[in-house]
């Protein structure tokens, strides 16, 4: 091969190779800088605070004290609960919350221990009636570039509130939101943790990478052996 033709394979290697997996990094990776991102939690937080915050957009005032409790079992209840204390108090919504709490809300609002004595008492409960975090896909950006996770959280969320002593049924809502972002591969496992079972989901592969990777490994070593024998074949 003439130096010629190997100047331009060299060239045209560099072009769709190793430029776009050199362009293909982040700046702060190539910078060797590190990134703050959200834990899955921190995340699945995110969606269900939308989702709280939506629906007490209607919520009624007036109603006084009000105990908030869950009306089925689900593994993201507390987080739910949780959430769902702190938006009520930040609003000055008086509340009770079913499974005990002994500290009073810091932004002033009511918010008792659930063995005192409330008069009054009606009840918001609340439903997860769909609740999923995935890994919706592993990717990378350009051909030689770091691997990439796009995360989801979803919660579709029921409340409702009862008055005190009936089962009838004064204020209800039915709302869905989600949280959407994208991190690098690399950074799942600090990400990730075992205190709630949807944290830890599945590490798939696109089918897409499964396709083309191979052939991209199989496309680079290919060249690589060519341009060394032209080479040796040229001295």
């Amino acid at each position: 091969m003439s130096g010629f033709a190997r100047s331009v394979w060299i060239r045209l290697f560099v072009a769709f190779v190793v430029a776009p997996g050199i362009v293909g990094l982040p700046a702060s990776a190539r910078a060797g800088e590190g990134a703050e991102y959200r834990t899955n939690v921190g995340l699945a937080e995110e969606a269900i605070r939308g989702a709280v915050g939506d629906a007490l957009q209607t919520y009624p005032r007036g109603e006084g004290v009000v105990r908030v409790g869950p009306l089925v079992a689900a593994d993201v209840n507390p987080l739910v609960e949780a959430i769902l204390v702190e938006e009520m108090a930040a609003r000055g919504i008086p509340l009770v919350v079913a499974s005990g709490v002994d500290s009073v809300a810091s932004s002033g609002a009511a918010w008792f221990a659930a063995s005192e004595p409330v008069p009054s008492e009606a009840r918001l409960q609340f439903r997860v009636t769909d609740f999923s975090f995935r890994y919706t896909d592993v990717y990378r950006k350009m051909v030689l570039g770091p691997r990439r996770i796009r995360r989801l959280a979803k919660v579709d969320l029921h409340m409702r509130l009862t008055l005190p002593g009936s089962s009838l049924i004064v204020w209800s809502e039915n709302v869905t939101h989600s949280a959407a972002d994208v991190v690098p591969f690399s950074k799942a496992d600090i990400l990730e943790t075992k205190a709630y079972a949807f944290a830890k989901p599945e590490r798939g592969q696109s089918t897409m990478a499964r396709l083309y990777e191979p052939l991209i490994v199989g496309g680079i070593v290919g060249g690589l052996v060519f341009l060394f024998y032209s080479n040796q074949s040229g001295d």
